[in-house]
């Protein structure tokens, strides 16, 4: 009989709780140090062990995609997957040889296979200028493309190798270029940015 009572009695608070609108989540304010005693971080609404666990793929995603190194994303002698000699980003007028901008890039490890992209834009002004100098004309030409970019586990990042090729001199006009590779991220994209220059070769 008093088993039955008890029963009676719990259902009976179960119910007033449920009426008032509490549930059984609720913490009562002067628990606050009791949680901070275990772990819990307030500002991240996270237990110091979830966040153990959680917080490095948030800090990761929050980064979005980035240089796989210092030489990541730039322009390189040669024309291949690797980049033998990293010239930079703001290049200036280059010496005669084969060039090239690429990218490897950092990507985070989290989301489905076409979460992450990037665009790749040049814009060049090439300037042509006749055998005795009397004429000269201009022309701008643009080229956008987007990426998919997937994590890559190991020593190296996902390659974009070549984005674009380049060739110092240009055989017919001089070539004034400018690039943007663009990290795409709905919280705030990556932006990274550079330009060369192509002289005219000798005619």
């Amino acid at each position: 009989m008093y088993r039955f009572q008890s029963l009676l009695a719990l259902v009976g608070i179960g119910a007033l709780v449920a009426c008032s609108g509490e549930t059984a989540t609720t913490a009562p304010a002067g628990d606050t140090a009791a949680a901070s005693s275990k772990g819990a971080t307030p500002a991240s609404g996270m237990t110091a062990f979830e966040d153990s666990i959680v917080g490095p793929m948030l800090k990761d995603i929050r980064a979005g995609i980035r240089p796989f190194n210092e030489s990541g994303i730039g322009i390189c002698k040669g024309s291949g997957k690797e980049c033998p000699e990293y010239i930079g980003r703001e290049v200036g007028e280059l010496p005669e040889g084969e060039y090239m901008v690429r990218a490897e890039l950092a990507v985070p490890n989290a989301g489905a296979k076409d979460t992450w992209k990037v665009r790749f834009e040049t814009e060049c002004k090439t300037i042509k200028v006749s055998k005795d100098g009397a004429s000269k004309s201009e022309s701008t030409n643009s080229r956008n493309k987007e990426y998919t970019v997937v994590h890559r586990q190991g020593e190296t990042g996902y390659r974009l190798s070549p984005l674009f090729k380049i060739k110092s001199p240009h055989p017919s006009a001089r070539q004034e270029c400018s690039w943007k590779l663009t990290g795409l991220h709905p919280d705030g994209d990556q932006v990274y940015s550079g330009s060369w220059i192509a002289p005219q070769a000798n005619q």
